[in-house]
C-alpha cells in the first residue's frame, strides 16, 4: 500500500523546505571572514582570540590555514603590533603570516600556515 501521489508532493515538498530551512541556519552561525577565506572547523578559543581552520575560497590550493581573530576590538592596536612584529619572523620552525585584515564585520584577523602536529602545550 503506497500513499497518494498528492501526499507524497506535499511530503517531499515538506521535506525539501526543512533541508533548505537547515542550512540556512547552518550558514548564518558560520563564520563569516569575507571573500577570501572559508571556515572548515572551530579549532580553539583563547582570552583574546578566537582560531579556526580554513581554506581559500577559490580554491587556489588545497591547504588548510589558521585563521586568528581578535575578540574585542579595543585590543585592536596591539593585535596589530603582533602581526607587524610576526611579518619580520623568518624561520623554518616558525609559521609565517599569510593574509591579514578585517572581516566583515570589522574584526581584525590575520592568517598563517597550519602546523597539524598538534598544540605547543602538549610538548611542555
Amino acid at each position: 500500500m503506497s500513499a497518494p501521489r498528492e501526499f507524497e508532493g506535499k511530503a517531499a515538498g515538506s521535506l525539501k523546505n526543512e533541508i533548505l530551512r537547515y542550512l540556512m541556519v547552518v550558514k548564518w552561525l558560520m563564520p563569516d571572514f569575507g571573500p577570501t577565506w572559508k571556515w572548515i572547523r572551530d579549532l580553539v578559543e583563547g582570552g583574546q582570540a578566537q582560531t579556526f581552520l580554513v581554506a581559500r575560497v577559490d580554491g587556489s590550493d588545497d591547504r588548510h590555514y589558521v585563521l586568528k581573530r581578535l575578540k574585542n576590538v579595543k585590543r585592536r592596536e596591539r593585535f596589530d603590533r603582533e602581526i607587524q612584529a610576526c611579518l619580520t619572523l623568518d624561520h623554518p620552525n616558525v609559521v609565517r603570516i599569510i593574509d591579514y585584515g578585517s572581516d566583515p564585520k570589522d574584526r581584525p584577523f590575520l592568517v598563517t600556515e597550519y602546523c597539524a602536529g598538534g598544540s605547543l602545550v602538549l610538548l611542555c
